[in-house]
């Protein structure tokens, strides 16, 4: 080995090293069991391990929620759930959340590997750490993580196969990911989707000769693979109502959440986050980076395929904050493609030796990122750790303690904490799960009750409801009425809180032991977002 092979070498670890430490930094945070969904996703892993037969209603049905127990869904990430409560076995929730990580790094480091393909190690490793901050957008442990991984090794197999860089033999691995991802999230539909944009890209390659195009090897199998990976689709426990679910989901969706928002909505609102502005840099270098491309006249070397996936992720990220994590995943190549044409096209128009504008627009590009993400990251730093945010149990072990029954009035945040932490016979009045419950249930019951006293008292009377257990936290205007109203009901006597969470029990007989211990003040109760 030679000194530059050397430094080249040792220049490329350097660089991994670097974006790994930098994703894994905002990846590294406690969990919060409290606002998470995890704890209902390592319940049903745990149930389904228990016994598939008799718990088999986690898969199709509402099952944990008294209110709407038979309502049907698709639990279309099932699987993560299984793997997530094997890792909880072998290594409690610390196990869960490293292994999050490293599928998270993983993701990471496979488009970072297409980048320096596409362009080289320095501009594909400061593309990386420039969208990192966006793939940072989702940092809480869910079975999406799957998602970003198996749309890396898509694009990384089927980019190499059809440029020939590896066997076709390749292809008929997709169809095995295929598989693992209609098990684990709902986002497998992008699996069809990439691999037909791929078919595609080499048809439209191919357009003087049609006619010889089905005679074409590479065509023929890709071809073959994408009908396999939609077959793949098909093979969960739902069949045909899995794959189509996808496209249904939102057709019963009662509760409005912020990650489904847009860009214009949440700004409209005065929702402030960096990544907005990061997203708007991404789109602007996209649309100038698709111009400077198109006029060095290359267009037989464009990657078209991973062109259309990119716009159609960016434009997603603009539609739903969900969505940001998945775009700058896909960006990471393309803008490093982008950058390498820009300043291959500047040497060829304006100068022989380094592209000084090229450089000096990603330069100032990197310190307006690097200044609008400080604040986050200085914020972030004291709370950097691994497993359960601490004392985030204490709300669920005084319940299991004072032996505090149902029937359960809580709010939507803190569903899936009561449905991990309590044994499976106390079932919750509402789940982070506006799929699983009719829309109804929301915008008659859920939220009336907490606005209106009349709906209140009538849910009461149907419910008999024993305790309420409440994310006091909720910012939504009708839980802050709801908490008000309850500092003022004598009905009810608070007995805990801590900094997430406020119990309050009914003042009845059953519960004279409890209150007479654990009663709190309510003239200390501050009730606010």
């Amino acid at each position: 080995m030679d000194k530059w092979t050397g430094m080249r070498i040792g220049g490329g670890v350097l660089a991994v090293i670097l974006i790994l430490v930098w994703y894994g930094f905002w990846l590294a945070q406690p969990v919060n069991m409290v606002t998470a969904d995890l704890g209902r996703h390592i319940q049903n892993g745990h149930l389904l391990l228990a016994d598939w037969s008799t718990n088999a209603g986690v898969l199709d049905t509402n099952f944990y929620s008294y209110t709407h127990v038979d309502f049907p869904v698709v639990n279309h990430h099932w699987g993560s759930g299984v793997l997530a409560a094997l890792l909880e076995q072998a290594g409690g929730i610390t196990a869960v959340q490293v292994g999050y990580i490293v599928i998270s790094l993983l993701s990471l480091l496979i488009v970072f590997d297409l980048a320096r393909r596409w362009s080289n190690l320095l501009i594909a490793t400061l593309t990386a750490l420039a969208l990192v901050p966006l793939l940072a957008q989702r940092t809480e442990v869910r079975p999406e993580a799957f998602s970003y991984l198996f749309i890396a090794c898509f694009i990384w197999i089927l980019w190499r196969v059809t440029r020939g860089d590896l066997s076709w033999r390749w292809l008929w691995a997709l169809p095995v990911l295929q598989l693992l991802w209609v098990n684990t999230h709902v986002y497998f539909v992008f699996g069809i989707f990439i691999i037909g944009l791929y078919l595609l890209e080499q048809l439209v390659y191919r357009w003087p000769n049609w006619r010889e195009v089905w005679r074409d090897v590479v065509i023929r199998r890709l071809a073959a693979a994408t009908g396999l990976v939609v077959l793949a689709s098909l093979m969960t426990p739902f069949g045909i109502r899995g794959l189509l679910y996808p496209f249904q989901i939102f057709r019963n969706y009662g509760y409005q959440l912020i990650e489904n928002q847009s860009i214009f909505f949440l700004e409209e609102w005065g929702f402030d986050n960096p990544n907005f502005l990061l997203v708007k840099i991404l789109t602007t270098v996209l649309l100038v980076g698709f111009a400077i491309a198109g006029a060095s006249r290359r267009q037989q070397r464009l990657p078209l395929a991973h062109i259309a996936l990119t716009a159609t992720l960016v434009v997603m990220a603009w539609l739903a904050l969900r969505n940001f994590t998945p775009a700058g995943l896909v960006a990471i190549p393309m803008v490093a493609f982008f950058f390498s044409a820009a300043a291959s096209f500047e040497r060829r128009r304006f100068t022989e030796n380094t592209p000084w504008y090229t450089a000096g627009v990603g330069a100032v590009l990197l310190i307006i990122i690097f200044f609008t993400q400080l604040p986050d990251v200085q914020e972030r730093i004291p709370v950097r750790g691994f497993g359960l945010v601490p004392g985030v149990g204490s709300a669920a072990q005084f319940m299991r303690d004072n032996k505090i029954a149902g029937p359960i009035m809580n709010n939507y945040d803190i569903g899936g904490y009561l449905i991990y932490f309590l044994p499976p016979e106390q079932q919750v009045f509402v789940d982070n799960r506006p799929e699983a419950y009719p829309e109804s249930f929301f915008t008659n019951v859920y939220i009336p009750m907490q606005e209106d006293e009349a709906v209140w008292e009538q849910q009461l009377a149907e419910h008999n409801f024993n305790v309420i257990v409440f994310r006091y936290r909720d910012i939504t205007p009708w839980a802050q009425t709801f908490l008000a109203a309850r500092v003022g009901d004598r009905e009810w006597v608070p007995v805990f809180a801590d900094p997430q969470v406020l119990i309050w029990v009914r003042d009845v007989p059953e519960n004279a032991a409890v209150i007479e211990a654990h009663s709190i003040d309510r003239r200390r109760l501050r009730i606010g977002g």
